[in-house]
């Protein structure tokens, strides 16, 4: 977190309480003025595509910059045609977005194997949380729903087999090798 948004969010919590600033939660991705009324841009989170043996990034984009504190989410990843351990690799963790940002990425790396196919998992993102909303200790405390922000949200990744697509480029470019025995 920005030093000087930390001290905002502390000075604000201070002067004016925690209820004040629960409020100012609520109502800062909400526009200030009716007669600009813009829509939010909406949360992004789009699925991705990543060669075996590479890394698949997820990029999440939000609405709006929190400028007092810090919000994350816990992801996890499911299963689909590829398996954890063996076509990626497992893990859990958090999508974290420091004050003053918008944008968060995960990294994920994938495995080759030996099937000839392509294939996907999915990452979940819930259990929103935020930190330096509270005066106190800077502990991550659940988030009630903010507009805007999803409660939860999965994004799916396709592993594309890079064999088995230059099987198939090499197929529709007509080219074929004969070998012949005498």
């Amino acid at each position: 977190m920005h030093p000087a948004c930390r001290r905002v969010g502390a000075l604000t919590r201070l002067i004016c309480g925690e209820s004040l600033a629960n409020l100012m939660l609520m109502t800062m991705p909400a526009p200030v003025a009716a007669q600009n009324f813009q829509p939010l841009p909406p949360f992004q989170a789009p699925n991705v595509q990543a060669d075996e043996g590479e890394v698949a990034v997820f990029e999440f984009v939000m609405p709006v910059a929190f400028n007092f504190f810090d919000v994350r989410y816990a992801y996890a990843k499911r299963d689909g045609t590829a398996k954890a351990g063996e076509n990626y690799r497992a893990m859990t963790g958090h999508v974290v977005f420091p004050a003053c940002t918008r944008k968060a990425t995960v990294r994920i790396r994938t495995h080759e194997d030996a099937d000839l196919e392509d294939q996907h998992f999915e990452l979940r993102i819930s259990d929103m949380q935020a930190r330096g909303v509270y005066a106190g200790p800077m502990t991550w405390n659940s988030m009630f729903r903010v507009g805007g922000l999803p409660a939860e949200k999965t994004v799916r990744a396709e592993i594309r087999d890079t064999t088995a697509n230059q099987d198939r480029e090499r197929h529709a470019s007509g080219h074929a090798i004969l070998i012949v025995a005498l």
